[in-house]
């Protein structure tokens, strides 16, 4: 996701995913605006079919996306989405 202004502070903040993930990056009456980029809308794809398969199935996968591993205490991931998808640690 593109730096912000408290990007030294935190990665993303719990409302900037809110427009990758409903698919409205670019609109400017979103309470927080993101910008429109080719990446950005790759991005909030990518999380829409997450999102979107998760509510159908119950699990976190898709046709064409990384594996999204279930929480692990003993091994804590998190999803990073960048230039593609990858559960870090």
């Amino acid at each position: 996701m593109p730096p912000t202004a408290r990007q030294d502070r935190f990665a993303a903040s719990h409302g900037e995913t809110v427009a990758y993930a409903l698919g409205t990056i670019g609109r400017e009456d979103d309470s927080q605006p993101v910008e429109d980029s080719e990446q950005g809308r790759k991005i909030s794809e990518a999380m829409m079919e997450y999102w979107v398969t998760f509510m159908r199935e119950g699990e976190l996968s898709g046709k064409k996306l990384p594996d999204w591993p279930r929480h692990d205490l003993s091994l804590p991931k998190a999803m990073v989405f960048g230039n593609q998808a990858i559960a870090a640690r």
